[in-house]
């Protein structure tokens, strides 16, 4: 013998338990025979209000009684005047604006590079401490 005994009919001490059918769907049927006689008490369809003015409105707002003109015929002629864009006035200054923010080159200034001097180790406060 293979296994516990629990996978095989028969096996166990007691007796196998007998197979009974039980309605699992029960509340859905009993809903469906509800639905059923409800829709069957009901003596009409929905009732729609059909009261609107029609004369006023169409099904189409965009039927024409006219027909369309012909379509046109676009010439095909070539461009008019192909000339380079000449702004009406030109910039004002050489950098294009007068607050001088874009000139073409930045200026040269002649400072040499000089080694700043290193503050003091020990400073002392107006309490007299010495801070580092």
């Amino acid at each position: 013998q293979h296994g516990t005994g629990y996978g095989y009919a028969n096996v166990t001490l007691g007796p196998y338990p007998v197979h009974s059918v039980d309605a699992y769907q029960r509340a859905k049927e009993q809903m469906k025979k509800e639905m059923t006689s409800h829709k069957s008490s009901l003596k009409g369809g929905a009732f729609r209000l059909n009261m609107h003015p029609t004369d006023f409105f169409d099904g189409n707002p965009y039927r024409l009684d006219k027909s369309l003109p012909p379509v046109r015929k676009t010439s095909s002629l070539g461009p008019k005047d192909l000339k380079p864009f000449k702004p009406s006035s030109p910039g004002k200054r050489a950098g294009g604006s007068k607050i001088g923010t874009f000139d073409p080159y930045p200026s040269h200034s002649a400072d040499p590079y000089t080694v700043k001097d290193k503050k003091q180790v020990n400073v002392v406060n107006k309490s007299g401490k010495i801070f580092m």
